[in-house]
């Protein structure tokens, strides 16, 4: 079956309405409306977000992505913590304990691996 982008845009307000005002993710409003992502994607917006914000939301699934000086601010905590640079499995761990904590893959792509998380720490 097709969708317009206003029988979308509808099903998006009364989602919220049942939800307080609050949208939801994209897998549970699939879930709910039998929507799917390949009805909309690249046909009406680009992402999730761009359809909620159409639909005079925001999107439950909007992160800020990490300032890279905060991250390393952490960063250099966790090593103070431990007593010596973390591995992989310390960043994911440190993570699950502690939420404010950047997650290890947040590092990869921001920072880089090992060598350059060093030297940007060092800097």
């Amino acid at each position: 079956m097709r969708y317009s982008k206003e029988e979308i845009l509808k099903k998006i307000r009364e989602i919220a309405e049942l939800n307080n005002g609050k949208m939801i993710g994209i897998k549970k409003f699939e879930s709910l409306t039998g929507i799917k992502e390949g009805f909309w994607k690249g046909r009406y917006w680009i992402n999730w977000s761009d359809a909620v914000n159409e639909a005079g939301f925001k999107s439950a699934n909007y992160k800020q992505p990490w300032d890279k000086n905060t991250m390393l601010k952490k960063l250099a905590d966790l090593v103070l913590e431990l007593d010596h640079f973390p591995q992989v499995a310390e960043l994911k761990m440190k993570r699950f304990k502690d939420k404010s904590f950047p997650n290890a893959k947040s590092y990869r792509e921001r920072i880089g691996n090992k060598l350059p998380m060093a030297k940007n720490l060092y800097d």
